[in-house]
């Protein structure tokens, strides 16, 4: 009998050790959680130009957050311009715009609704505010690049002024978006926005950017762009078109 344990005991042992062993080997690895997407913010400000309704060079300052999930993709900018000559305005304006694009489930199909506030205290109105709706369609998206376009409805309202009645029109948004990524530093951006009068079939409002931007650290770049802001019927004493330039330094939050 004591033979008998004596030779039971490590094999025992040695079957309970063999199965631990391959349980081991059998576990699964850890299962990595990928971390929710985040969103990517910048703070630009620098100089700025104007040729137009005004031919000067003062202050620039942008605010830009971007935010892209499996479901949907948030885009939100904010900028101001002001300029002085002899301690008097010649440009001060502002405009903020938001759009929120969902994503349809394995498709190339959206659907956004966008919205825009803008001031400006160089034009026959105060305030201009917009909305639109509409389908989208992403006929590039891949890790370089990504173009989208984008058919809406909605209108636009102008407010304010002197001597002026408030306005409210239906229009279209015939637009798109375009992001370039050439290498790891240098990157360019571009938005365009037709924007025909629903009442006036001969009106329309066009918006126009584009951009570059060049890395010089992990928080810090470097951006230059241009915008045109277009409007058929500007009102008595104002000029169609204002178009703007900038160059700013730019911090990632």
């Amino acid at each position: 009998m004591n033979t008998f344990r004596l030779i039971a005991l490590p094999v025992a042992l040695a079957c309970t050790a063999g199965v631990a062993l391959a349980q081991d080997e059998a576990a699964p690895d850890e299962i990595k959680v990928p971390e929710p997407p985040k969103w990517e913010r910048s703070l630009d400000f620098g100089l700025s130009g104007a040729s137009g309704n005004t031919d000067t060079q003062d202050i620039y300052a942008a605010f830009n957050a971007h935010k892209a999930t499996d479901q949907a993709t948030i885009d939100f900018v904010a900028t101001y311009r002001k300029s002085e000559s002899d301690g008097d305005d010649t440009s001060n304006r502002f405009f903020m715009q938001g759009r929120y694009t969902w994503i349809l489930d394995d498709s190339k199909w959206g659907l956004f609704a966008d919205g825009s506030f803008e001031i400006d205290r160089f034009q026959v109105w105060d305030q201009r505010i917009s909305a639109h709706v509409g389908p989208s369609y992403r006929f590039i998206d891949n890790d370089k690049t990504f173009l989208e376009g984008r058919v809406g409805f909605g209108a636009v309202g102008t407010y304010g002024g002197n001597g002026r009645d408030d306005m409210t029109d239906p229009e279209l948004d015939i637009g798109a978006s375009f992001r370039h990524k050439f290498n790891d530093k240098l990157s360019m951006t571009a938005n365009a926005d037709l924007l025909p009068n629903l009442n006036e079939t001969s009106e329309y409002r066009f918006l126009g950017d584009a951009g570059i931007e060049y890395s010089l650290a992990e928080s810090w770049s470097l951006k230059a762009g241009v915008q045109e802001v277009f409007d058929s019927n500007p009102g008595p004493g104002f000029d169609e078109s204002d178009f703007y330039y900038f160059v700013a330094l730019s911090a990632k939050f």
